[in-house]
């Protein structure tokens, strides 16, 4: 019986290089990864829009953590959950940030 069975993997200073592109070494070990059964799971703080490409590259269906954890899909890029902040919270965030000179993100969905 096979002990992994999902492999999660950050792409800013993991699998991306310095050029932001997937080694073909990455490429070939996410296939052999895929073709033994495993599930490969690209996880990162960026926005989803941004993880689907290398995504597409790889093959990979899902599923992908997106967003720090606020965005996942499922297999076949299904959402699977969506926390958003409560109206307050933004606004309270954002103020902070605003108010401390501090780069802000902010995702609304893809």
């Amino acid at each position: 019986m096979q002990d992994t069975r999902l492999i999660a993997i950050d792409l800013d200073g993991t699998l991306l290089d310095s050029r932001r592109r997937v080694s073909p070494g990455a490429v070939e070990a996410i296939g052999e990864a895929v073709s033994a059964g495993i599930e490969v799971c690209l996880a990162s703080g960026r926005a989803v829009n941004t993880i689907l490409p290398f995504a597409a590259e790889l093959g990979l269906v899902g599923p992908v953590v997106s967003c720090n954890g606020a965005y996942i899909l499922g297999s076949d890029h299904q959402v699977v959950s969506h926390i958003r902040l409560g109206r307050d919270a933004a606004e309270r965030i954002i103020g902070y940030g605003e108010r401390h000179g501090l780069h802000t993100n902010v995702y609304a969905g893809d």
